[in-house]
């Protein structure tokens, strides 16, 4: 804010300091061009005059109505790397020829000086298109142009002065620039709070389903463990009392559960990735892998950590398959959440179904996500996918948060919409 603040004042006080001299100086184009109106031409004018002339500060110029250059100052000359001699006569197309000028410029001086010859009319601080000077550097002009005319009145050229501000426009592209950066700053400095509390809120969402796994695992090892408590015999009798199904469970639970905190892990240090991704604008395909669509939704499916008869709410279609770009572990994630949140929403209504089904449209593969629970608002879809927005008593409102940066982060969208009146459906869009 500093730097914005004195290049403000700098700027402030250059301009004032323009305005006094381009008062001046107008004054005296005034003085200068009323003397050339009747000696237009060079070699009648006074010697004194053509003195002041060439010594005045900015660019001074005249030329006839045919565009042939009859004078100029020394900072003209110095500006074009030319002796005054080459100089007279010369048109702008052979000048642009000398100098270099290879985009137009010679063009654009020309349109100007003929529209005040045609009209009659002079002009004022009008800003020139950026010109370079023989040196290769770049100069940006302000110019005054007005037109000859001889004792008959009739307009035989025109004349220009010509001041340089180059370093007030520097000053301003500056300030500007400064701004712009303290503007970015603060936006990105917003995006990035927004986003590490999305995704914190989200890795604390989402812990919860392999807790749930974990807790599961943790009551049916307690139950067999007081079948273990009563066994006092040998291990053929703990063969004998435990049936096989507990002990086909006993047999997997460390490696179910040391599976459990690998994905966990492993879910954390995608998640992060992708969030720096999608906060830096950075969309690549570098740390994307090829997904079967079938894969990944039949893992949902059957690992889904359900409540007693939940499995049955679920229809999947699986007609239409489709493989995309992505990160298998953050889609299982982004189902597990529609899961979630549609069996709370069945629970708490009493009554609802969940519809999966994929379509392939003119621009994406989509898979949609439908839940029959009813009561949705148009209200509810419009902020569903807002930082903290919830329907749920004990929800934060980040798990669909999460959802739609993790599905930019694959270069894809996800949308929401009500379908029959009531019905909450969602749209993922894969490329």
């Amino acid at each position: 804010m500093k730097l914005i603040q004195l290049l403000h004042k700098a700027t402030k006080k250059y301009s004032n300091a323009w305005k006094y001299i381009n008062s001046r100086l107008r004054k005296l184009s005034f003085i200068i061009l009323g003397k050339l109106k009747k000696n237009i031409v060079a070699q009648d004018i006074d010697i004194s005059l053509v003195e002041m002339l060439c010594n005045l500060p900015g660019n001074v110029y005249w030329m006839d109505k045919f565009g042939r250059q009859l004078g100029c100052n020394n900072n003209v000359l110095a500006m074009l790397g030319m002796s005054r001699e080459d100089y007279i006569g010369k048109t702008y197309e052979e000048l642009a020829a000398s100098v270099g000028w290879v985009n137009g410029e010679e063009q654009a001086f020309r349109k100007a000086d003929i529209t005040v010859i045609n009209s009659g009319k002079p002009v004022f601080n009008v800003e020139e298109p950026a010109v370079s000077h023989k040196d290769g550097s770049i100069h940006n002009y302000l110019t005054t142009r007005i037109p000859l005319k001889n004792k008959n009145g009739q307009i035989v050229g025109v004349a220009g002065i010509s001041i340089d501000i180059t370093d007030r426009k520097k000053a301003e592209i500056a300030l500007h620039q400064a701004k712009q950066f303290a503007e970015k700053a603060k936006q990105n400095e917003e995006e990035l709070r927004k986003a590490a509390m999305i995704f914190a809120g989200s890795v604390a969402h989402d812990l919860t389903t392999p807790l749930t796994n974990m807790h599961l695992m943790a009551n049916n090892l307690s139950n067999i463990f007081t079948e273990l408590l009563k066994i006092e015999e040998t291990a053929k009798a703990l063969k004998s009392t435990l049936s096989e199904i507990q002990l086909t469970y006993l047999e997997k639970f460390p490696q179910s559960l040391q599976n459990q905190l690998t994905e966990l892990n492993e879910f954390i240090k995608d998640s992060l990735k992708a969030l720096n991704k999608t906060v830096a604008g950075i969309k690549t395909q570098d740390d994307l892998v090829k997904c079967e669509l079938w894969r990944c939704m039949q893992k949902v499916i059957d690992e889904y950590p359900y409540l007693e008869n939940e499995r049955d709410l679920i229809h999947w279609d699986s007609s239409y398959l489709f493989k995309f770009m992505g990160n298998p572990l953050l889609f299982y994630r982004i189902m597990f959440n529609l899961i979630k949140n549609s069996l709370y929403q069945i629970r708490e209504k009493g009554h609802g179904e969940i519809f999966i089904r994929a379509e392939q449209t003119e621009t994406h593969n989509v898979l949609y996500f439908k839940d029959t629970a009813g009561g949705v608002t148009q209200e509810i879809v419009d902020n569903i996918f807002n930082s903290y927005q919830t329907t749920k008593a004990e929800g934060t409102g980040v798990g669909l948060a999460f959802c739609k940066l993790t599905m930019q982060s694959f270069g894809g969208e996800m949308s929401c919409h009500l379908v029959d009146g009531e019905f909450i459906e969602f749209g993922l869009y894969f490329k």
